[in-house]
């Protein structure tokens, strides 16, 4: 299922791979963002986690996990 932003379903945290995977802005991607351990939105992985605007709110592709 691919989320956009204004979807209630988007997510509010992800990990660093599935946002540089997610983002068209690969190039300007923040390199210092607060990160803290939590569930990953995308993967639904325990992983280090930030929010979708440090990746430049990308539309997700998200599996059912």
């Amino acid at each position: 299922m691919i989320v956009y932003p204004d979807d209630e379903n988007y997510p509010r945290w992800v990990c660093r791979e599935c946002g540089v995977k997610a983002s068209r802005n690969v190039n300007n991607i923040l390199q210092v963002s607060t990160y803290h351990t939590s569930i990953c939105g995308v993967c639904g992985k325990e992983k280090d986690v930030t929010e979708p605007r440090d990746f430049f709110y990308p539309d997700f592709y998200i599996k059912d996990f």
